[in-house]
């Protein structure tokens, strides 16, 4: 099997009460997983936006940096298989969660890592 690693972004609608909310989301999704068939471990974090990172980030609107400065969670999950992780992301757990924090959640995305493996595999010698 391909270990795969999943980051998620996970950005609030504008209002602090969504923000809240948001974390609240997050804590939930990682009790529950960790329970789930192929999760191995995960790691969240803020993404923090400033005057230098808000040039490149699009998506947010500028009044919406001064107000908070962290305004996206990353988590970074990993998992057995990819098989593993679409068993996660269709589960009715999973999605029972995702229907009751739907209004507080703007946009979520997946990106997909798969571990690099070396190229060549001759000992120096």
């Amino acid at each position: 099997m391909n270990r795969i690693c999943i980051i998620t972004t996970k950005i609030p609608k504008i209002t602090s009460v969504n923000f809240y909310n948001l974390i609240d989301y997050q804590n939930e999704l990682t009790t529950v997983v960790n329970s789930f068939p192929g999760y191995l471990d995960s790691v969240s974090y803020w993404k923090q936006t400033n005057e230098m990172t808000r040039i490149n980030d699009q998506h947010i609107p500028p009044q919406t940096t001064t107000d908070r400065s962290y305004n996206t969670i990353c988590n970074i999950s990993n998992w057995e298989s990819l098989e593993g992780w679409n068993n996660w992301v269709i589960s009715d757990t999973r999605n029972n969660l995702k229907k009751k924090y739907s209004e507080n959640v703007e946009n979520e995305h997946h990106a997909f890592l798969y571990q690099r493996y070396n190229f060549n595999d001759t000992p120096l010698l």
